[in-house]
């Protein structure tokens, strides 16, 4: 989200939670500045006389909501016929009468269409909120890439995963420099690759303050009717703790692996179904196979025949 956007959410949400008579009290300041500027800026008096009444109409509309919009309406039609149409209603009331109509028609179109932009943009702006929450829950941040012109955009929490600060130039390089030196070569192969048309789903490391952070990135590249490469959309997770409890389960393994390999003891495990998971060295002596051979087999083959009954009967009783 830019400063812009920002700036105007923060306006409009800050408005929408004050009381009804702040928001009438800044509506009348308008339609005041308007009739002062009016009055004593002649060609606006003389030749649009209605320019800064409409003005005060739209921001009254777009900041305070319709009820300030349609205050903003009924104070500027008193105003401009009390103090600045005043001589033509003496002179020519039919003039006077078709103006009138004709500002409170337009005032009318203004007021309504301020107010419909202004509920698209504060949905607008709620979604992009909720979007940035989401995001910050799942860590999942997303970017948008301008192959053209060497440009990315990146949402605020692609900018809070990567450590970099919000408002510098970003570019592709940028994005390379951040990256880990052993994964550097193989993120751009897989960038150039999805230019040319292959998928773009990595895993890969990046550097954020001296510490290594692993993050999962996904992307789908836009094309213009010609079949021109114009850039590409995609999101970055934060897998970094996912990956530690990969690693901390990998090394259990490991190490459970070690201790059943060493065991001078025949060991065998065994799934749900009675398939054959873990066969160890000292299970290959005594039954005179290799483990590749029995793995996934049941473990049928190794009772012998005249158990083979109650045991079936033990494991559909027990199982």
């Amino acid at each position: 989200m830019n400063v812009s956007s920002l700036t105007r959410k923060s306006v409009l949400f800050y408005f929408d939670k004050q009381p009804n008579w702040i928001k009438y009290g800044l509506t009348l300041s308008l339609v005041i500045i308007a009739a002062v500027g009016t009055r004593n800026i002649p060609v606006i008096g003389q030749r649009a006389v209605f320019l800064l009444f409409f003005f005060a109409i739209i921001q009254s509309a777009y900041w305070f909501g319709k009820g300030s919009a349609i205050l903003a309406l009924i104070l500027s039609f008193i105003v401009v016929n009390d103090l600045v149409m005043l001589p033509l209603w003496a002179s020519s009331p039919q003039d006077a009468i078709i103006l009138n109509v004709g500002f409170s028609l337009l005032a009318v179109v203004f007021v309504a269409t301020t107010s419909f932009h202004r509920n698209l943009t504060v949905d607008l702006l709620v979604k992009q909120q909720d979007l940035d929450h989401a995001e910050i829950i799942g860590m999942i941040g997303n970017w948008r890439m301008d192959v053209l012109r060497n440009k990315l955009d990146w949402s605020d929490e692609n900018h809070r995963i990567f450590g970099l600060p919000k408002g510098r130039p970003m570019t592709y390089e940028t994005f390379l420099a951040t990256i880990h030196p052993k994964d550097r070569d193989y993120v751009d192969q897989k960038w150039q690759a999805a230019l040319r048309g292959e998928p773009y789903d990595i895993e890969h490391r990046i550097i954020v303050a001296d510490k290594v952070k692993w993050v999962r990135e996904r992307a789908e590249l836009e094309f213009d009717n010609k079949g021109n490469l114009l850039g590409g959309f995609g999101t970055t997770q934060d897998i970094t703790d996912l990956k530690l409890i990969q690693q901390k389960l990998l090394e259990n393994e490991l190490r459970y692996i070690g201790i059943v390999e060493s065991s001078m003891d025949a060991m065998i495990t065994i799934d749900g179904d009675q398939n054959i998971l873990i066969f160890n060295s000292a299970a290959e002596l005594m039954f005179g196979c290799k483990a590749e051979e029995v793995l996934g087999n049941n473990i049928g083959r190794f009772i012998p025949e005249q158990f083979r009954h109650s045991h079936g009967i033990y494991i559909s009783t027990f199982g």
